[in-house]
This record gives structure tokens, C-alpha cells and sequence, in this order.
């Protein structure tokens, strides 16, 4: 059957007419409802009319996500002047020598590290346009060596030990690297152009150390024919330029100018091309004199273009040439006869390669260094594959390298700064000149991947895609000039631009000479000119003014800003944006050459009015803090504070604003650099506040810098700690500009005061500062700054921007809909953790496992993530092939419930081929059915054209909770075969299954995160071509976005354990009406038999969304235990969820549905007649082909509901709780449920078998068959009715058969207005004494009035506010109480998920959510929220409410430390009182958090007799 409007309010399709129809059908109350779209079926109503019922508007998207809001900004500094190209490994070097290469030691770079590769002297490609032969000469890998070993071959880590610059380790973080060549099918990146003289020489060098391989090493990491060459000497290598050099001796040798000893395996005898006349032509501007006629001249260094000839008479011979030769007649032949002629050489870009001899390697003299990346093998699969993310699979199958720009490309706007290529000093104190100030814009903020968004963080990505994107979307291929910059006379030639081409190519781009690099960099000016740009400032006229083109570098410098605002563009002063993330990331190395050094301060003077700080003021504040000298300052918020540091004195700090700068040159840079002031007050205060009088409007209040740094470690002395801790200049501005502010950032810890060192309780804490990280406890980075990283090993180097740029990014929201664990006790050895995540700007979504043990409760570290192992998995066509995905059969009773979702599989499967053939439902077939299969699968070949791009396969998890599911249980009822069906399975591996709104059921592998299989209920098939739509992402929907249950059940006749199943049981919540059931007893062989099946409205029309869990339960349907003739069975029993009467379309044929026919005769219209709420029991032994019969094989318990208070509100059951037997039988004898109306139900199946199973035989409040009302129905003070979603709480009272206690909360959080609801909350505890109620007919127990209130102190702490007796009170006056109520403190204030016992207790835990206005528009739009964590005695009404910091609170998890568990002695009935370590597991939509909330009550009686039992009632009730 085909149904395509499964969301009861918003089922956005693609066509604007859809859209409008759905939107429209929002704002219905009280008139039929047709939604757009229908099913095929022959199934028929025979009402007309839907009731008169409002629907529950689902919201398509989460509440609790601050799914609106300004993007975060990043801008890059670069700082780099050409020590930044120096040698990545250069931390061994011994001066101007390094012979430190071990196999043993990993070096990642360009190369991959566990790889081997040969050199390609002679590539077959042929060359685009504007490409040399030359070009294309590369390494290339040749196979996989053992233990980073290779025979015959080049070790890739010995040649990222050998070759690999500073600035490609950079590179290759932040874009995947310098492609030198750049095609669909072919990336060869290539090592940093290297200063060849200008303004310096590399070679063999402190900046680049010459590289001695020693024989030892050298078997594994050169070819044998070269170690055969060396005959026995060392092999050294040297670097200049973009070229590697070797040579066999006892020595290095040469320079820039003389390479000449250098031709181990390199061919450089002379050998000539064809020489073409050329007449009348000037001789080229970047041709060099070489020799005088009949001399000789050496072309050694590779191809060079040689000019024979005479400038006068204009006319040459133009031949390519190597090596050495003499410039005559005889090797040229004479261009001009009777005139004295001359040589001149320049670059050769021609494609004539000079022979090779059989015994060199190369044959230029030398080896390109550069490394074919990314490619595939013979099977299509990714070859170069890495532990690392590296290389990212494009829609056109092929492979490119990414960092992490391209990954957070639609999470952050960038902008990057550098230097004019000026080689003046700031100031030049010898000739008391001023030179090149600060920084210059090369790349203005902007969105560099495909997709767009507004200052509200809406998307709003153009036709076409993003106009200034940098990549092509379906290659990968980067775009030479993504802003479209012209060429000018002042800034000369400029045809590339953007922030990664930048990024990559300066070094590479001058005109007139490579390997030019700025040769003194102001850094503190550089980062004052970044700030100023994000103050809304123009730049400082020193820093633009009488630029040349030479300056300009081969890229843009924008020289004003008054358009480019990074906070403008309809962002007003009347917003407040301290919620923004914006940050300045300044990369280079601590030898820097600000002006102040050289006794002169060009920095501006303090001008509040003109929004410029006092620099030398907020400088001072910080070396009082390293002093630990006091000093009076004035916080971020108006406040004077004095400096105080409970560390005392920074060793080695005397820093002073007034510190001799010449005779202290180097303590000057590390502790009197203006850059530490200004990342200080940018950090702490207002960048753009109400000061800035001369520019109100652009004011920004709240807008704050978090600044980090990139010590590239110059000359490796930054290695040293007490150093650095001291006196760098970086270090302290991260120390000072990168704390934890309260702003957003992800911290249980931080200062609002300024000061670093003082947490937010003024309690000493260098967490504020200080890296955070931890493994095993213990801090990873100790003493170090949270934003400074410094150039150390490459993985750290890795691990460094990947963390900068999440921090300043943020992460995607987790999900609270529940998280899961692999154990209840918490041990040094640990268990498992799981939560769910999602990230709105693209719907991508993400598992994550982390390990947690008792002294490491919070691990930033996930152990995998189900995203990153799926995006692995399609990446490669086997991979994507293997996937076991099935998808549900249509149709009340199909033969088989499921089929595979492949294309064999759907073949016959007409309805789903209609949808999958049209982009919405009512749109015309586009016949790419096949494509858009392969598309849900993972497959990327058609993303970008025609269909939508996403980052993850994976999509995103909003309301699904987590499910953890290891091996059988073993406790309980092992009777009727199932001890058995546990033994047989007690080696079954762990599985997590979740919902995801790719329309999806996951199951992951628990230890791995590899997927097992996915399963796509069969309601889905019309809403899954919206998936490919590109603009989904502005039209949201939900798939299957409920939490599953698993448990174990009965499904046979018999009594092995083949009769028993592990089962799965779902609803899709907004995603569709139905819920599933699945056997996943074998996860690692689950195929379409395994589906047992489905149960839609289709098969009864009183089924609506089911947006809360099922329970799989055992119930007694026939005969008594007493008798012995009991018969028991297995159900799932289901919440019908809501929107049961809103009306559903379903077409009587296939051929009408395909066509949208609007005749009215073609099709029925499906709704629940009556609107009542009901509970369904859906018996699991039903085999699929069977129909559904009610009373047969499921049975309705129908609820009633006020029918005058359902004209306003919906109707709707969200969630339910049973309970068992106490005999342990696992028999469910009482059911309790809340409903949107605010009533509490109470069921008891003790009484009756099946054939009485309805509300007002199985109420234990009813008048008769029919007469069934609530046990209690909740309402706030001023009488008004507040909904019940969160399962209640049951506890059975010891000794008393059917009476029970009772917990449940208050709250909603379904619909878009709920997240705005000031409605007053409530927790309840409800005393059941089976024995009717107060007011037959009516209620139970008869309001509040009826039960003890209690609250709570400034401190939390929760109490009775009167001592009370548990009884059912006759009168209102009474001091027995029915209970007791908790009204929640804060407006709007509710409880949504369901408490957590803590067991063999009377306790719970239970978490308040408090959420923002959802809607909102803004700059910080909405964040989302917070709440409470609570922890209650049901029976004594006290308790400890504590604010929870993970963002919006899910359901807590109880875990037992052991290691914190502790026995008492034993009484004198032998009973011992254990202390248990009760630890808390708090998701959050921040993040997961766990603490230990055990206090002295928390004593637990050893073997305590019974689960879940108040065994002391009788002497609490007196």
C-alpha cells in the first residue's frame, strides 16, 4: 500500500504546490483534514467525517535544537614567513643535520605512511591546459609495505620523513593538501615550494636539515638499485624548491646554486629536444643569462628552455635542454649568422622528457616532490586508505583528500588574513623608517562549500548551488577562482583566489619568482588587523597603503572593508550575539618582528569612541596575572575585579609594559608581545559594544573572540615546557584569550570575571584554562592551554585543527531521546556508553560509543562513531553492495512482510517503483527509481545532479532512543525453553539499534559501530524520494524517529528454544502511523523472513503515530494459575499515539494513486470514527501472511475521553509502564498509563482473560463494562489540565496484593507552541489501593486537594511540607494523603521522559526539561535549554533537585560504581547495609555526562528480598 501522509500536519514533498497544501492543513481545526497524498487499498470506512478533534501538530523538526541561529566564524591569521616551510621533521636535528630516520617510528604527511611507491619519470596523462609534462612526473604507490618496510621501492615514511614541510602538515589538516594537479580521476599533491635564495636558502640548512639515511635504515626505505649505487656510503638527501635530491658520500654537500653533487640515480648527462627558430621575438622577461658563445652552461637543475642567440637582432634558436652543454653552433645551430650570440635559460613547461639511462631513477637530476593521492584500485575501491580521514568519496565515484575546512565547510563561515609580500620590517629602527604594518585580507567571510545560510542560520543556498564555492560538488575538484577576482593594474595578474587556494598556494604563485616567502612577520599586528575586521573596523592605512603588485603575491588583497562586514548583512545592534561562536586561529612560529620590538609602537592609541581597547592596559592586566601581582581591572560586564593568581608566579615572568626591549630582546616577544592583551580583551569583553559611540549601528553587543594558536615550532624550541610556559607569546594569548567564558563552549567549568583561574563557584580551578582532556584521569595536555597547540608529532598536528575547528564550529546537538549502556556497574575496567547525535544544517546524524570507567566518567573520545564506520563502508562498492538493508511489504496482510531493498528486490513491488519514480507524491514520474534506490543505500555518484548532497549516509537522530542488546538474560522465568534459547544464544554479540530519519531502523555491531542491517517500514515508501531532494534540507521530515524496544518472547507452541525469539518492536513517532516487529535473535543474519510484522492504520483505523515505546509483555488470556489451566501469551502492547482521526487517503487502485486521481470515488478515506485513544495488543506469534483479526490476534482497549475538552486539545496516548508478577513469572498483571487530557489509567489484568480486555472491564476505576474512568486526572492549581507523555514510575506495595505507588510528571513536547508553553508541571506519587475511587464514574482521586504537597529549599533539597499518612483520605482536611504533588519551580518547566528507578529502593531519577522559545528567529536563535535532574523517595516525598550542564536533559541512567561501593557491618539478624556508588549517566543535546550523586541515605540492605517492593509500608503508612 502506498502512504504519503503519514505526518498528520507536515509531510513537506518537493513541488511548492505540495508544500503549500501540507502547510495549510497545519492550521485545520475542526474540519476534514486531507493531508497530500494517500495509499493504495482496498480497505474502506464507513463514517464520512473525521471528529471534531485538533491535531497534534508533530513537529518536524527538534524542539530542543538550536536549529536556528548565526553560523559560527572563523578567520585564519596566517602568520607564515618561510621558517613555516621549513622541515616537518626536524625535532632530532642535529644543527644543519638529521640522521634521526627509524622504521619504527611513524611519520604521516603527503605520503602514505604504511604504503611503498615508485617514482613516475615518465607519466602517460596528457596534460590540460596550462600543464606541463613535467607536471605530472610524480611518486606513485606501488603496494603495501610491511612494517612502514618496502622492497625495491620508496618507504612513504621515509619520504614524509625526508622531504615533508612544516606547512604541508598544516595543509594537509586543513584542506588535504597543495594539489598540484587537480582532475576528477587524478590528485597529485605537491611538497611546499622551498626558498631557493630568496630570502633565504633552505638547502641543507637549520630551516631544512640535510637528511642522512644510515645504512641500517636504508634496506625498507630507498630501492635496492639505489642502496646498490651508494656502494656502501650514506645516502643524503637535501630539498630546495619542489624538488628532492640524493647523493651517496661521507658528507652533505652543495647549495642552492650547486646541486651538482647530488645525481645518486638521477641522470644528468646532457641530452637535447627539437629546437624551434624564433624570430623577431623579445627574449622572455624570466629568461637568465647562462653563457657567452662557445662556453659552457649547466642545466643541471632539471629541463630548462634554452634561448640561443642575440636580444639585438631578436633572432634564436629555442631548444629544451639538460645538463651541460656548450653554447655554440654545434649543439643549437646558428639562429642569426655573423653576430655573437649568447645563452639564456628559463623554466621549460614543454612535454619533452629527456632519456633515461637503465640505472637512474629520474631523469631531471632530481625527484619532483609530489605524491599521486586518493586513487583507487582495480576494483573501484579506495588504494591509498589511512587510519586517518584522508581521502572523501564524491558523487562522481572518485576519491579526493579533504581536511577540515571542506568538513565543516556548512558549519562555519571563514575568512582568512596574511601578509603583503613587503619585506620591510614593521619598523626599521637602524634607518628609523616605517615599513609594511599588520596584516592585509585575502579572503573575506564566506561559506566555502556548496550550501548558503542566512543570519538566522537558515539555509538559503542559491539555484545552482553556492556562487563562491570552492570545490565542485560532484568531483571535488577545486575551483581556480571561486571569487571571481579581476586582474588590475595595481594588483597585477590574479587569477586565483579563495580561502583554501590560498591556503595552499602561496609559496607557488608569485610571478616572477617561486619559493618567495615574507621574510619578517608582525604577528601581533597581523592578528590586530583580523580583529579590526570583525570589529566592523576599516583596515589600518598602514597595512594597505602603496601596495605593489609584486606585494599582492598572485592573490587579492582587499583594501576595504566597508562592504565586507562579517557582521553585517541585515544584522542589526538591537540582537545580541553573545551566544556566536567567532574565533581567530593565528598559525605561525614565536620569532616574530612586530614594530614594538624595534622601539616603536604602531599600534593605534586606545579610543573607546572608535572602538579601539587600550592594548598596553589589558597587556599590563595579564602580567599582573603572571606575576600574581594585584591589579585592578574592569570585567566584561562593568565590573572592577583585582588580578589574583592561586598558582603564584609564573617561573621565569618578569614581563613589564616598561621591560627594555632590546637589552630583555628574548624575553620581549614571549611576554610583552600587544597580541596577549588584545586575545585577552577580545576574549573577555565586548568586541563591538556600547562604547563604540562613533558607530552605533554597528554595534554587536555580546560578540566576543575566542582566539587559538598554532605554534609551528621554529627551530624545535618551543618543545621545551618551561619555555613555552613562560615566555611565548601564543602560549600566554591562549592562556588569556582561549578560556572557558560561559559562551557556548562545552565546559563544566568557567569565569565570567576575567580571571582564568577561578571557576564560576570562585573555587581554584586550572580546568578553566587548561586543557581539559583526559585518559584514564589524568590530564593529556596538563599546564597547557585548551587553545594553544604547538607543531610536535603529525597526528598531534592532526589532532589539532580537527579540535579547533569543532571548537570553534560546535557540534551537532545530541540527541535526548535516550542513551544506553552496556552495564549497570561502573568499574576501573568500564563499560560502554552510547548517545545519538544529529546536526540540523545538513539532517546528518551519528552514533557514538565511548568508554567510561570509574575514574573516567566523561571520555571526550568516542571509541567509534556509526557515522564515520558507515561513510567508510560506502565508500567502497563492495561495502555499498553488502549492505543488508530490507524494507517492508505493502498491504494489510502481505504473504511476506519484508523484501531486501535492492533492485531485485522491489521488482514486483509496483507501489514503492511509483514513489521512488517521482520526487514527491504529487509529482510526475521522473522514472530514476533505480537511482534514488542507490542513493538510500549511500551511494553519492548522483548527489549534487540531480540529487541533494549530504555529509553523512547516516541522517539524523532526534527521538529515537538507544537499545542495547547483549546476550539472553538469564534471570526471571527460564522455564518453557528458555533456559535453553538463553544457552544457546549466550555468545551472541552485542548489538545498539536506533531509529534515524533516513527512514531507517539501525542495528550497529556494539563493539565496532559497523552496521549490521537497516530496516525501512513500509509506511516510509512514499516520503523516501524526499531524502533526494535538494531542497530537503529546508523541508525536514520525520522517518523513523521513535525509540524500539527488544526483550525476549514466546512465539511458539512448544517448549525448546527454538520457540522463543528475541523481538523488536517499533513505531516510526511523527514518521507514520504503525509500529513493526522484527526477530533479532541472529542481528549478524537478520534477511526479509526475519521481518514477523507490521500493524498500521491500515489494518485499524484507531492506530495514529506512535510517538512513545511499546512493551513486549506476557499475559494471561485464558484460564486461571489457580486451576492450573492458564494459557499465557505474547504481545506487544502499544500506545496508539496520536492523530488517530485525522483522515488518510487511500486509493482503490494503483493505477489512480500513480495518477493522483481526485475523484473522490477512487479512493477511501481512513480515520478513527471516534477519536479515543487506545492500547493495542499485538500478539507476537501472529505469523506474517496471517490477517489481522481483532480478538483473534490483537485486541484495543478504547480509552474514553471529555469530549467538550477535546474540541481545544488533541487526544492521544503517548507512553505506558507494566507490571509483573511478583512470582518472577514475567506475567504483567497491572498497566499504567497517561494521556494528553492530564488522566491516569490504571488497568488490572489479574481479573479477566482476553475476552474481556476492554477499558471498563480491566479499569480499576470503572462503574461497569462501559463505565471506565481515570484513577487520577492531573491539573495545576488553577484547575488546568496538564498532558501526561512520560511513562509513570510503578512500584508495588510489599504484602498488599494490587496496590501500588505510582510516580509520573506532567509536560509535553511534541508540538512547535509547546516549546513557548509557560504551562505549570507537576511530579506526582499516587497511592493505588485497589479499592475504587473517590468519585465513582469520574476520578479516582478526587485533585491535588487530596494530596500532600511538597517543596523545596533554596538549596534543592525537597520535602513534605507537612508530615501526611499514606491511606485514601475521605476529606480534604484530612492528614492522610492519596499521595503527594511537586510543582515544578520554573514557568514551563516539564518531565517528558520517563523516570529511572534505582533499584531495591523506593527511589527515582527523573530529569525536567526547560526549554527555550522554539521559532525564534535570530542571531543566536535558540539555543535550546536546560533542566533539572531529580532525585525522589516515591514513598517519602524527599528528595534533591541539582541543574543539570548537558543542554536539555534526556532520561538519566543509574549505574553502580563498585569501586565506590562500600559494606557495613552486618546487624543482629545478619544483615549487611551496603553504600553504594550510584553514579548518574546524564545525555544531554551537549553532551553526555555522568557524575556520582550517591548520598548517606544511599544504604541498600544486602539480599534485600524483592524488586521494586516497599517492604517497610506497613510501618511508613502508620
Amino acid at each position: 500500500m502506498l502512504n504519503t501522509s503519514n505526518h498528520p500536519t507536515r509531510n513537506p514533498g518537493v513541488q511548492t504546490a505540495f508544500k503549500k497544501r501540507i502547510n495549510r492543513a497545519v492550521l485545520w481545526i475542526g474540519a476534514p483534514l486531507v493531508l497530500g497524498g494517500a495509499v493504495f487499498s482496498l480497505v474502506a470506512t464507513g463514517q464520512t467525517t473525521p471528529p471534531n478533534i485538533p491535531p497534534i501538530n508533530i513537529a518536524s523538526e527538534p524542539l530542543h535544537a538550536a536549529t536556528q541561529g548565526d553560523k559560527s566564524l572563523i578567520a585564519l591569521a596566517l602568520s607564515v614567513e618561510f621558517p613555516t616551510v621549513g622541515a616537518q621533521y626536524n625535532f632530532e636535528a642535529k644543527g644543519t643535520t638529521d640522521d634521526s630516520y627509524s622504521s619504527s617510528k611513524e611519520y604521516i604527511g603527503y605520503y602514505n605512511a604504511e604504503m611503498c611507491y615508485v617514482y613516475q619519470d615518465a607519466p602517460g596523462e596528457t596534460p590540460k591546459a596550462g600543464k606541463s609534462k613535467a607536471d605530472y612526473k610524480r611518486f606513485v604507490i606501488s603496494g603495501k609495505a610491511t612494517g612502514r618496510r618496502c622492497t625495491n621501492a620508496f618507504s612513504g615514511n621515509f619520504l614524509n620523513w625526508a622531504s615533508n614541510s612544516a606547512i604541508d602538515m598544516l595543509r594537509l589538516a586543513l584542506s588535504g593538501g597543495d594539489r598540484i594537479v587537480d582532475e576528477p580521476d587524478l590528485t597529485v599533491l605537491q611538497r611546499a615550494v622551498l626558498p631557493n635564495g630568496n630570502p633565504t636558502c633552505m638547502w641543507n640548512s637549520t630551516n631544512f636539515p640535510a637528511k642522512k639515511l644510515a645504512l641500517k635504515e636504508a634496506s625498507g626505505a630507498v630501492p635496492g638499485a639505489m642502496i646498490n649505487a651508494a656502494n656502501g656510503k650514506p645516502i643524503w638527501v637535501a630539498n630546495t624548491l619542489n624538488r628532492i635530491y640524493f647523493r651517496a658520500g661521507d658528507n652533505a654537500h652543495g647549495t642552492c646554486t650547486d646541486t651538482s653533487g647530488y645525481t645518486l640515480m638521477a641522470d644528468t648527462s646532457f641530452a637535447k629536444g627539437s629546437t624551434v627558430g624564433r624570430t623577431g621575438q623579445d627574449l622572455p622577461t624570466d629568461a637568465k643569462f647562462c653563457a657567452n658563445e662557445w662556453a659552457k652552461c649547466n642545466a643541471n637543475t632539471g629541463v630548462q628552455e634554452v634561448w640561443y642567440g642575440d636580444t639585438g637582432a631578436k633572432r634564436w634558436n629555442v631548444t629544451p635542454v639538460r645538463g651541460e652543454f656548450t653554447c655554440d653552433n654545434n649543439t643549437f645551430g646558428d639562429p642569426a649568422n655573423n653576430i655573437v650570440k649568447k645563452c639564456y635559460v628559463r623554466p621549460y613547461t614543454g612535454d619533452w622528457t629527456p632519456p633515461k639511462s637503465a640505472n637512474s631513477l629520474n631523469s631531471d637530476g632530481f625527484f619532483y616532490s609530489r605524491v599521486e593521492v586518493c586513487g583507487k584500485d582495480s576494483g573501484g575501491g579506495l588504494l591509498d586508505q589511512r587510519d586517518y580521514k584522508f581521502c572523501k568519496k564524491y558523487p562522481s565515484g572518485n576519491f579526493k583528500p579533504e581536511g577540515v575546512i571542506q568538513a565543516k565547510s556548512d558549519k562555519l563561515r571563514m575568512a582568512v588574513f596574511g601578509y603583503a609580500l613587503d619585506q620591510r620590517l614593521s619598523w626599521n629602527n637602524s634607518t628609523r623608517q616605517d615599513g609594511r604594518f599588520g596584516g592585509v585580507l585575502r579572503v573575506p567571510a564566506k561559506y566555502v562549500g556548496h550550501s548558503t545560510y542566512d543570519k538566522n542560520g537558515r539555509e538559503n543556498t542559491p539555484a545552482g548551488g553556492n556562487k563562491r564555492a570552492e570545490w565542485n560538488a560532484q568531483t571535488g575538484v577545486f575551483f581556480d577562482n571561486p571569487e571571481g577576482v579581476q586582474s588590475s593594474p595595481g594588483s597585477g595578474t590574479l587569477t586565483t583566489s579563495g580561502v583554501i587556494n590560498y591556503l595552499n598556494r602561496f609559496g607557488r604563485t608569485n610571478p616572477t619568482e617561486a619559493g618567495i616567502y615574507k621574510k619578517y612577520d608582525p604577528a601581533s599586528e597581523l592578528y590586530y588587523e583580523t580583529l579590526r575586521y570583525l570589529q566592523g573596523l576599516e583596515p589600518s592605512p598602514a597595512a594597505v597603503e602603496n601596495l605593489t603588485p609584486a606585494m599582492y603575491d598572485g592573490f587579492p588583497i582587499y583594501t576595504e572593508w566597508k562592504d565586507l562586514d562579517p557582521y553585517g548583512d541585515g544584522r542589526t545592534k538591537d540582537e545580541d550575539y553573545s551566544c556566536l561562536k567567532s574565533s581567530i586561529a593565528l598559525i605561525g612560529d614565536v620569532n616574530t618582528h612586530d614594530s614594538r620590538y624595534y622601539g616603536k609602537r604602531r599600534m593605534p592609541a586606545a579610543n573607546p569612541a572608535g572602538n579601539i581597547p587600550d592594548m598596553n592596559y589589558w597587556l599590563s592586566v595579564v602580567q599582573h596575572f603572571e606575576r600574581a601581582q594585584a591589579m585592578n581591572y574592569v570585567d566584561g560586564s562593568g565590573n572592577t575585579r583585582t588580578t589574583q593568581n592561586p598558582n603564584g608566579a609564573t617561573s621565569g615572568f618578569i614581563g613589564t609594559l616598561n621591560m627594555d626591549m632590546s637589552s630583555n630582546s628574548k624575553l620581549a616577544r614571549g611576554q610583552n608581545s600587544e597580541v596577549i592583551g588584545l586575545a585577552y580583551w577580545a576574549r573577555t569583553h565586548d568586541i563591538r559594544g556600547k562604547d563604540w559611540t562613533a558607530a552605533l549601528d554597528k554595534q554587536r553587543p555580546g560578540l566576543r573572540v575566542r582566539s587559538f594558536f598554532f605554534d609551528v615550532n621554529e627551530f624545535n624550541l618551543e618543545s621545551d615546557p618551561a619555555k613555552r610556559r613562560s615566555n611565548n607569546q601564543y602560549y600566554l594569548a591562549a592562556k588569556y584569550g582561549g578560556f572557558f567564558t560561559l559562551d557556548g563552549q562545552k565546559s563544566e567549568v568557567y569565569n565570567t570575571q576575567g580571571n582564568p583561574f577561578y571557576d564560576q563557584n570562585g573555587n581554584p580551578n586550572n580546568d578553566v584554562w587548561q586543557d581539559q582532556g583526559k585518559k584514564g584521569g589524568v590530564h593529556v595536555r596538563p599546564n597547557e592551554p585548551e587553545t594553544y597547540f604547538i607543531q610536535s608529532n603529525a597526528r598531534g598536528v592532526l589532532d589539532a585543527f580537527s579540535k579547533m575547528f569543532e571548537d570553534a564550529a560546535g557540534t551537532g546537538e545530541r540527541s535526548i531521546a535516550g542513551a544506553a549502556t552496556s552495564g549497570s556497574s561502573l568499574t576501573n575496567e568500564g563499560l560502554y556508553s552510547y548517545q545519538a547525535s544529529y546536526d540540523t544544517s545538513g539532517w546528518t546524524g551519528d552514533l557514538a560509543a565511548y568508554h567510561i570507567t570509574s575514574s573516567s566518567m566523561n571520555p571526550n573520545e568516542a571509541v567509534w562513531s556509526a557515522q564515520k564506520r558507515l561513510a567508510a563502508r560506502v565508500a567502497t562498492p563492495n561495502g555499498l553492495a553488502g549492505r543488508k538493508i530490507v524494507i517492508g511489504r505493502r498491504g494489510a496482510n502481505p504473504n511476506t512482510a519484508g523484501t531486501w531493498f535492492t533492485h531485485e528486490g522491489i521488482a514486483a513491488e509496483g507501489e514503492l517503483i511509483v514513489d521512488l519514480s517521482r520526487v514527491s507524491p504529487t509529482s510526475v514520474s521522473d522514472g530514476q527509481w533505480k537511482e534514488r534506490l542507490n542513493y538510500l543505500r549511500g551511494d553519492k555518484s548522483k548527489e549534487g545532479s540531480p540529487f541533494r548532497v549530504r555529509n553523512s549516509a547516516l541522517a539524523d537522530i532526534v527521538n529515537s532512543g538507544v537499545q542495547y542488546v547483549g546476550a539472553p538474560g538469564t534471570s526471571g522465568n527460564m522455564r518453557e525453553g528458555r533456559a535453553d534459547f538463553a544457552k544457546e544464544h549466550a555468545e551472541r554479540g552485542a548489538t545498539v539499534y536506533i531509529g534515524a530519519n533516513d527512514g531507517m531502523l539501525h542495528a550497529f555491531d556494539a563493539e565496532t559501530g559497523d552496521e549490521r542491517f537497516a530496516y525501512i517500514p513500509s509506511w516510509m515508501g512514499p516520503k523516501l524520494s524526499a531524502l533526494t531532494d535538494p531542497g530537503y534540507n529546508s523541508e525536514h521530515q520525520a522517518y523513523v524517529d521513535a525509540t524500539p524496544v527488544i526483550g525476549d518472547a514466546k512465539t511458539g507452541s512448544g517448549s525448546g528454544a527454538s520457540d522463543w525469539k528475541t523481538v523488536l518492536v517499533s513505531g516510526t513517532g511523527g514518521g507514520g502511523r504503525g509500529v513493526f516487529a522484527l526477530d533479532v535473535t541472529d542481528p549478524t543474519n537478520f534477511d526479509p523472513s526475519k521481518v514477523m510484522w507490521e500493524f498500521t492504520h491500515l489494518n485499524d483505523a484507531d492506530m495514529g503515530f506512535v510517538i512513545g515505546k511499546p512493551r513486549i509483555v506476557r499475559l494471561r488470556v485464558s484460564g486461571s494459575a489457580e486451576k492450573g489451566d492458564a494459557v499465557y501469551r505474547w504481545f506487544a502492547m502499544v500506545p496508539s499515539g496520536v492523530n488517530n482521526y485525522v483522515e488518510d487517503k487511500v486509493y482503490k487502485n494503483l493505477t489512480d494513486y500513480e495518477n493522483n486521481n481526485a475523484d473522490p470515488r477512487t479512493y477511501d478515506r481512513i480515520f478513527s470514527s471516534t477519536g479515543r485513544p487506545a492500547i493495542f495488543l499485538l500478539a507476537l506469534d501472529k505469523p506474517a501472511r496471517e490477517a489481522w483479526v481483532e480478538g483473534n490476534n490483537y485486541y484495543k482497549i478504547s480509552l474514553p475521553f471529555d469530549s467538550a475538552l477535546s474540541t481545544t486539545k488533541g487526544t492521544g496516548i503517548i507512553n505506558l509502564e507494566a507490571m509483573t508478577d511478583r512470582q518472577g513469572m514475567g506475567i504483567t498483571e497491572y498497566v499504567f498509563a497517561g494521556d494528553l487530557h492530564g488522566n491516569l489509567w490504571a488497568l488490572d489484568f489479574t481479573k479477566y482473560g482476553a475476552e474481556k480486555w476492554t477499558a471498563g472491564h480491566l479499569s480499576k476505576f470503572t462503574t461497569g463494562s462501559s463505565g471506565a474512568y481515570p484513577m487520577y486526572i492531573a491539573k495545576d492549581a488553577s484547575g488546568n489540565i496538564q498532558p501526561i507523555t512520560a511513562a509513570p514510575t510503578i512500584l508495588r506495595v510489599s504484602g498488599a496484593d494490587g496496590e501500588h505507588v505510582i510516580g509520573f510528571g506532567t509536560g509535553k513536547y511534541i508540538e512547535p507552541s509547546d516549546a513557548a508553553s509557560a504551562r505549570q508541571n507537576t511530579y506526582y506519587a499516587l497511592y493505588d489501593h485497589g479499592k475504587g475511587g473517590d468519585r465513582p464514574g469520574v476520578v479516582g482521586i478526587d485533585g491535588r486537594n487530596y494530596l500532600q504537597k511538597v517543596i523545596s529549599d533554596e538549596e534543592g533539597k525537597l520535602k513534605p511540607e507537612s508530615p501526611f499518612i499514606w491511606a485514601r483520605p475521605k476529606s480534604a482536611n484530612s492528614k492522610e494523603r492519596a499521595g503527594w504533588y511537586y510543582d515544578l519551580p520554573k514557568q514551563g518547566e516539564r518531565v517528558v521522559y520517563d523516570s529511572t528507578y534505582i533499584p531495591l529502593t523506593t527511589k527515582v531519577q527523573f530529569s525536567s526539561l526547560l526549554p527555550n522559545a522554539a521559532g525564534a528567529s535570530g542571531v543566536c536563535g535558540v539555543k535550546g535549554g536546560n533542566g533539572n535532574l531529580y532525585t525522589m523517595d516515591l514513598f517519602g516525598g524527599i528528595g534533591q533537585r541539582r541543574l543539570v550542564t548537558v543542554g536539555i536533559p534526556g532520561q538519566p541512567l543509574v549505574l553502580f560504581n563498585k569501586e565506590t561501593t562500600t559494606r557495613g557491618k552486618a546487624d543482629s539478624t545478619g544483615r549487611g547495609m551496603d553504600k553504594r556508588g550510584i553514579v548518574t549517566l546524564q545525555p544531554g543535546s551537549e553532551e553526555l555526562g555522568a557524575e556520582e550523586t550517591s548520598n548517606d541515605d544511599d544504604l541498600l540492605t544486602a539480599r534485600r528480598l524483592s524488586w521494586r517492593q516497599i517492604n517497610n509500608y506497613r510501618e511508613l503508612k502508620q
